[in-house]
């Protein structure tokens, strides 16, 4: 392969499609005619050779793609396509769902142009949908970048339209398992507090009273010296909302860097309580967040779609030293 060249096999998708469709299929954030343009300048190869734009591919079909000539636009490039192992968990024609792994950043943005989520899909399918701009293909829904666990992304713009519905009218049915410190929490309760943009830090959020409606509903899973384990649905989709509300409530997720103190919420327990507290803090180098399971009845099918997310290694010895798994 020629240096600096990016190489995709055409698949069974691709039989009898021009290559400068297929190719606008596989790259959601380029147009069609500056893949054309790409082709005549040679920036891409169709099994070792430069092809006309109009040429029809056969499955297995070897292409070669200079990415960053061809992402170099007004809009600051394209997302480039990167080998990253990413966990599957569901796919149709429609949508696809997969398990998130902490620390990842959804989709590019400053400060991190590569090794997103967005670059491994762009890498394993072949049609994502155009998403909400050039560099978030597929993306319907995000997780913060700490937050692990279960997340839909749309293959089609049809798809994405349709489940983009689905979440507006609240009919995708969303649960998170999360671990706090601090108060005991009732046994089922529902936390309504409206947010908003911090007025002291722009990257953070804050409870308003002129902020937007946001709800969560939550329920004890166990509880030990100061330490509770919480199955949370948000009811709303605001930024940082189960953190937020959390923190309001009076349990903070531990780990959460932004909207937590953990040192500080330990040192505030009883002396024999602290031992187990810092037992479930070592289990975490992130916030204990784990978007868990998402529900819903398919816009394409009507059929009822249920998909859980294994839990990390940090979850799940975390949830041993509770010594419970009902309800999870």
């Amino acid at each position: 392969m020629t240096a600096g060249m990016h190489e995709i096999i055409a698949g069974e998708d691709g039989e009898g499609k021009r290559i400068d469709a297929y190719l606008a299929a596989r790259f959601p954030s380029l147009s069609r005619a500056r893949i054309q343009k790409a082709i005549a300048r040679g920036d891409v190869r169709l099994n070792a050779v430069t092809p006309k734009k109009n040429a029809v591919l056969t499955a297995d079909d070897r292409i070669a793609l200079r990415m960053e000539a061809m992402g170099e636009d007004e809009n600051g490039g394209m997302p480039m396509p990167q080998n990253i192992e990413i966990e599957f968990l569901y796919e149709d024609d429609h949508v696809v769902a997969v398990n998130k792994p902490s620390g990842m950043v959804v989709h590019p943005a400053a400060g991190a142009r590569d090794g997103t989520l967005v670059n491994a899909l762009l890498y394993h399918l072949s049609s994502l949908s155009n998403g909400g701009s050039s560099e978030r293909p597929g993306i319907i829904h995000r997780l913060d970048k700490d937050t692990s666990g279960v997340l839909l992304v749309a293959k089609s713009d049809e798809a994405h339209r349709a489940f983009a519905r689905l979440f507006a009218q609240r009919q995708i049915e969303k649960t998170y398992i999360g671990i706090c410190i601090g108060s005991r929490p009732i046994e089922h309760g529902v936390i309504e507090a409206a947010v908003g943009r911090s007025r002291r830090f722009r990257s953070r959020q804050s409870v308003r009273a002129d902020g937007k409606a946001a709800v969560t509903e939550y329920w004890l899973i166990a509880f030990r010296s100061g330490m509770s384990l919480l199955k949370l649905r948000p009811h709303t989709g605001r930024t940082h909302q189960i953190r937020l509300h959390c923190r309001h409530a009076g349990f903070r997720i531990i780990g959460d860097t932004t909207y937590g103190s953990d040192r500080e919420d330990v040192l505030r327990l009883e002396p024999l309580e602290r031992p187990f507290a810092y037992k479930v803090l070592k289990c975490f180098t992130r916030h204990a967040l784990h978007a868990r399971r998402i529900a819903f009845e398919h816009p394409f099918s009507g059929k009822a779609v249920s998909i859980e997310a294994p839990f990390p290694k940090d979850f799940t010895d975390a949830v041993a030293l509770f010594g419970c798994c009902r309800g999870l």
